[in-house]
């Protein structure tokens, strides 16, 4: 039976086409769905399913007359983005986004620097600059509404005994200090995180390219600029990322303090959405508010996602860096570039201090020792800054309510009683 030779070259090559969810999903989506399924069902129960309702409560509105839901689709977005005071909540959100963020980042990498050139007490002082953090956001809020009273503060005495202000300044009542206020509460509270971060990335730097640098002529201010900043750039990025989308969405802290006033300064978008929602019962409008800023904490999200998953494709790292990738490294260049231009005058102070000193043979001792004084002075503040409200709280809970009312001993119990925890251990529910 004769058989037919097969042709010695096929006319064109055909590729196998791959099925749909292979190529979704992997060679392995049949054994990776059995363990990825309980997490999908979680995450649709307990996160999409309250989202979507959310998202179809932003557009409803509820007939008071009637007491039905009607469905009005985009009405609530259209009449938002229209409202003057919707564009005044967005604007407070910004500001105090802004000014939180670049502030923090900027002590942050202060006390990361001071920290990690520190040779003595490292794991103390580390220890104190973080202690914001075990605090409550009630707490803060709290304390530091005691601190900025313009009548039994503990703020304006310092400032007027400096001659910085010549009258008790009322800082979260007066519409020019209120934003700057609430934001000095958010970069207390927030310190500790931009720290943490940073001292990590310094701690991974090898201390070979700094010895390298020094042998080649780089002070003290190249080897910041040319080793550090390009070293700290991804740590920076998403550190600066992830306080972003917090202090964005943050609310509890200036409800506390201001309630959103004076006058709409401090009320973000946050605050606007509660207002309408619970305040005023308009749960559709107050979600929209919710909502209307969604895309741009997702673009946010995005980023992050990209750089947390280290798990680049094949394909991707042919074709180069990915574009979240770039985006993330644009960042930390612009932030780092921000806060080298913030730094660059405390640094020219130090060099021209030391280029104004006589010159001898001990150049080099004393050159650290100036540097070991400015490290000095600049641990001395930040430790005043971040535990002065540990002392109000101390000094504040071991006076009378007379002491208090009256004034008497601002800063130091006259006399000390122990009043205020007899009352709260034997006199409340405590």
């Amino acid at each position: 039976m004769a058989q037919t030779a097969a042709p010695l070259s096929a006319p064109y090559h055909v590729t196998p086409q791959r099925p749909l969810l292979r190529r979704i999903f992997g060679r392995d989506w049949k054994i990776a769905f059995v363990f990825i399924a309980p997490v999908v069902i979680l995450m649709t129960l307990f996160i999409a399913g309250p989202v979507i309702r959310a998202l179809y409560t932003s557009m409803t509105i509820k007939n008071m007359a009637t007491r039905e839901t009607v469905f009005v689709g985009f009405d609530n977005y259209v009449r938002l983005y229209a409202d003057p005071f919707y564009r005044q909540a967005v604007l407070a959100t910004v500001y105090y986004t802004l000014g939180s963020i670049s502030t923090k980042l900027l002590f942050g990498m202060c006390a990361a620097l001071l920290l990690h050139s520190q040779k003595r007490l490292r794991n103390v002082l580390t220890a104190l600059v973080l202690l914001p953090w075990i605090v409550p956001s009630v707490v803060q809020a709290l304390t530091w509404k005691s601190i900025l009273d313009p009548l039994f503060g503990g703020l304006n005495p310092i400032l007027q005994w400096f001659g910085l202000i010549d009258r008790s300044v009322a800082w979260l009542s007066e519409p020019g200090t209120a934003m700057a206020a609430v934001i000095a509460v958010n970069v207390w509270a927030g310190i500790p995180f931009f720290t943490v971060n940073i001292l990590a990335g310094l701690s991974s730097i090898d201390a070979e390219m700094y010895e390298a640098a020094e042998i080649d002529g780089a002070n003290v201010w190249q080897q910041f600029l040319h080793i550090t900043l390009p070293s700290l750039r991804y740590v920076i990025a998403v550190a600066t990322l992830l306080s972003t989308i917090w202090t964005f969405n943050g609310f509890e802290t200036i409800w506390l303090l201001t309630h959103g006033g004076p006058g709409n300064i401090t009320k973000v978008y946050s605050i606007m959405a509660y207002q309408k929602a619970i305040g005023s019962l308009q749960f559709g409008p107050g979600t929209a508010v919710a909502f209307s800023l969604t895309p741009i904490l997702a673009g946010f999200i995005l980023l992050l996602s990209r750089y947390m998953r280290r798990d680049v494709s094949r394909e991707e790292m042919e074709m180069g860096t990915a574009w979240q990738d770039r985006v993330i490294d644009g960042i930390g260049w612009v932030i780092g570039l921000i806060g080298t231009v913030i730094a660059y005058p405390i640094m020219l102070v130090g060099t021209l201090i030391s280029r104004l000193l006589p010159k001898s043979s001990n150049s080099r001792k004393r050159d650290s020792a100036i540097g070991g004084l400015f490290r000095a002075i600049g641990m001395a503040l930040l430790l005043l800054f971040v535990l002065f409200p540990f002392y109000w709280i101390i000094i504040t809970s071991f006076k009378s309510d007379l002491q208090i009312s009256q004034r008497v001993g601002t800063y130091w119990p006259g006399p000390w009683t122990t009043e205020q925890c007899y009352a709260l251990f034997y006199e409340q529910p405590f």
